[in-house]
C-alpha cells in the first residue's frame, strides 16, 4: 500500500522536488486562502512560484511580503494580464529542467489533504504494467468538489477507473483547477497554448496527451476544493470573471471549431517565446 508520508521522506532523501505554479489576477481574498492551504498541507519537497497577471487590488504588495518572509520562493510580477496560459508558462520556463514534477494550481483552489501532492506525484509515475493500453499517466488532477464527492458533468460521468496500491484513480474528462505532470510529460507536451485570457489552456494540454498515448485521471485521495464564489466582486464593481471578454468568447467558439475539425492533432508540442531575460526582468528581487 502506498504510504504518502514515507514517500515524502524518500523524495526528500533523493533530492527530488515539485515546482508549484500559481497564476493570479486580483481576487486576493481567495489567493490568500489558497496559499495558506498550500503552506499547511504540502509536505513534499517543492518550490512555490506565483505569477501575478497585472493585479490592481493590492495583490502584488501582499505577494512581495510573502516573498520577503520566505513563504514564496519566486514572485513574477507581469505589467499586464497576458492570459493564464502564458502566465503558467512563465512559471514552467523558470523551473524547466530544475524540477521532477510541475504542479499548476488556480488561485481559488484549497488543498485539504495533508499529502495531496504526494498522491498526485506518485500517480504520474505508476508503471505502464498497471495501466493497460496506456504508456503512462500524463496530467493528473483532483476532482475539486472535495470530501470524496465527485463533480458531475452533463456530458461525462466521473467513475472509478482503478485502484493501484490504495491510490484511487477516477476517469477524468479534463483536469482543471489543480493538476500535476512529471518532467517526462512536460518534455513531450511542452508548454501551454497562449491563446486566451481565461481557460482553454488546460483542455488543450489534456487533448495533446493522446498523441503520446497518455491519459488523465482524478486522484480521489488528493482532496481539494474549488472556492469560487459568484458573489465575489472585483474592485470597481463586477464579477471576478468579467474579464472573460467578448474576445475570449470568440476564442472559445474558435476552440470548439478546432476540436470539431480535429485540428488539435497539430499541437503535439508547444514552445513558448518567453525568454530568461523576460523572467529576470519581471521577477521580484525582494528589495
Amino acid at each position: 500500500m502506498f504510504n504518502p508520508k514515507k514517500y515524502s521522506a524518500q523524495m526528500k532523501t533523493a533530492k527530488k522536488k515539485v515546482a508549484i505554479i500559481m497564476v493570479c489576477f486580483n481576487r486576493w481574498s481567495l489567493t490568500r486562502l489558497s496559499l495558506l492551504s498550500i503552506f499547511k498541507n504540502t509536505h513534499l519537497p517543492h518550490t512555490l512560484t506565483v505569477v501575478d497577471n497585472g493585479s490592481w487590488d493590492g495583490t502584488p504588495e501582499k505577494l512581495k511580503h510573502l516573498k520577503r518572509t520566505g513563504k514564496i520562493d519566486k514572485v513574477i510580477l507581469l505589467p499586464k494580464n497576458v492570459g493564464i496560459g502564458r502566465g503558467k508558462n512563465y512559471g514552467l520556463k523558470t523551473w524547466k529542467d530544475k524540477a521532477n514534477w510541475y504542479a499548476c494550481i488556480d488561485n481559488d483552489i484549497e488543498v485539504r489533504s495533508p499529502y495531496w501532492l504526494s498522491y498526485m506525484c506518485y500517480a504520474t509515475n505508476i508503471p505502464k504494467s498497471e495501466l493497460g493500453k496506456y504508456d503512462g499517466l500524463g496530467v493528473v488532477g483532483s476532482n475539486v468538489q472535495g470530501f470524496g464527492k465527485r463533480r458531475e458533468y452533463k456530458w461525462f460521468k466521473v467513475t472509478q477507473w482503478k485502484t493501484v496500491n490504495g491510490v484511487i484513480l477516477d476517469n477524468c474528462p479534463n483536469p482543471g483547477g489543480i493538476y500535476v505532470f512529471n518532467a517526462s510529460t512536460f518534455k513531450k507536451l511542452g508548454y501551454f497554448r497562449e491563446w486566451s485570457l481565461y481557460g482553454l489552456e488546460d483542455s488543450n494540454y489534456h487533448a495533446r496527451q493522446k498523441h503520446h498515448n497518455l491519459r488523465s485521471v482524478y486522484v480521489r485521495n488528493a482532496d481539494c476544493r474549488e472556492m469560487k464564489d459568484v458573489r465575489f466582486k472585483m474592485p470597481g464593481g463586477g464579477n471576478y470573471r468579467d474579464f472573460k471578454t467578448n474576445t475570449h468568447q470568440r476564442i472559445v467558439k474558435k476552440n470548439r471549431l478546432l476540436q470539431t475539425k480535429k485540428k488539435f492533432k497539430l499541437f503535439k508540442h508547444f514552445e513558448t517565446s518567453i525568454t530568461q531575460e523576460q523572467i529576470k526582468k519581471y521577477t521580484y528581487k525582494g528589495e
